[in-house]
């Protein structure tokens, strides 16, 4: 069976349509400048032409070389098998729950502010964490979201670790274009992504923000505490078992500006606000971690050591039953991307090889 890690990018394909046409309006505008320098009847005598079958076969080597690279793009997959790493795994087959990390950054304009490790932004010490926390999976399912007042999808779920890590990479303050936030809106859509169907599969969910909330502006501590429990109820309490979230407070907890940030000419502060961070945390079976306490590193660790922790105790409960899987750790596969791009290399060598003349003998 063979499939794809990134089949979106078969969609660059569709980009050899303007390349072939390119190529046609190139030919018809290298005519009309010969056609400057001599009648068309003599230039044959005056010059060498291109061989027009030459010509041909060239642009449509440049056609199949884009078509190959397209496909390394797509990053072909197969043989996908399992090694068992021990004699007790060969005798008793564990069943384990299939399982998706779900990275949850806000990218609203408080992340904006340089308070973080290292004199970063919070929004660049997100990103730096969620690369760590990567760095440390094996096997595990991940997809990636920016949120503001809405959520906006980055990567859908993949194995692809490193186009995870560059998309971490491209992300910018208010992502999606609208901003604030609102942690009520972000949870409601979250739900409809992930448990609008019944799944197995089981998932952990690790958020990263300053929990500034534009919701909590004004309200007085009981009435914040209702908001955070409206928050709260906005995931699915029978669907309790299926997931853990952990979250990770950025910046500090004594204001700081916000750049660019101005109301009736005076600065808007920002500063950490951990309350709905923490109560997210223990209402859903995760752990709240506070970033300026930890190095990115041991953070990481920690996260990975907890998701372990949790995917064992579910394992242990035997909330899934009759459901075959191995280790992510044991899971092997073939990676093809190797052949589509050795043989792209090699028409581009032959591209280059080929003349654009005949040789006269």
């Amino acid at each position: 069976m063979y499939s794809f890690y990134f089949p979106q990018a078969a969609w660059l394909i569709l980009f050899l349509i303007p390349i072939m046409i390119g190529f046609l309006f190139l030919n018809y505008f290298r005519s009309l400048q010969l056609n400057h320098f001599a009648n068309p009847l003599l230039i044959a005598d005056l010059l060498t032409p291109r061989s027009q079958s030459i010509l041909l076969t060239k642009q449509i080597g440049w056609g199949f070389i884009w078509i190959l690279c397209c496909i390394a793009l797509m990053d072909p997959i197969g043989n996908i098998h399992y090694v068992s790493t021990s004699s007790t795994d060969k005798n008793l087959m564990t069943q384990q729950l299939p399982q998706e990390v779900i990275f949850l950054i806000d990218t609203s304009a408080s992340m904006n502010v340089k308070d973080g490790s290292k004199d970063e932004t919070r929004l660049e010490e997100g990103k730096r964490i969620i690369i760590d926390v990567v760095r440390q999976l094996s096997g595990q399912n991940t997809s990636l979201y920016a949120f503001t007042s809405i959520l906006t999808p980055i990567v859908p779920p993949t194995l692809d670790y490193l186009f995870l890590r560059l998309s971490v990479g491209e992300l910018h303050i208010d992502q999606g274009d609208i901003g604030g936030t609102n942690f009520a809106k972000i949870l409601q859509s979250l739900k409809e992504e992930i448990f609008s169907q019944p799944s197995f599969q089981h998932y952990s969910i690790i958020l990263l923000s300053d929990g500034e909330d534009r919701e909590f502006e004004n309200l007085s501590s009981e009435e914040k505490n209702k908001q955070i429990e409206t928050i709260i109820k906005q995931l699915p309490e029978s669907h309790s078992q299926s997931f853990n979230f952990y979250t990770v407070g950025l910046g500090r907890t004594s204001p700081s500006p916000i750049p660019f940030a101005f109301v009736e000419g005076k600065p808007v502060l920002s500063k950490l606000d951990s309350d709905v961070l923490i109560r997210l945390a223990q209402s859903w079976n995760g752990t709240y971690y506070e970033a300026s306490n930890w190095n990115s590193l041991n953070l990481a660790k920690d996260i990975k050591n907890k998701i372990t922790e949790n995917l064992k105790m579910k394992k242990n409960e035997k909330l899934i039953s009759n459901t075959l899987m191995i280790n992510p750790e044991d899971i092997k596969y073939d990676v093809y991307y190797q052949i589509p791009l050795a043989l792209g290399v090699l028409f581009y060598i032959l591209n280059l090889l080929l003349p654009d003349v005949r040789r006269k003998s």
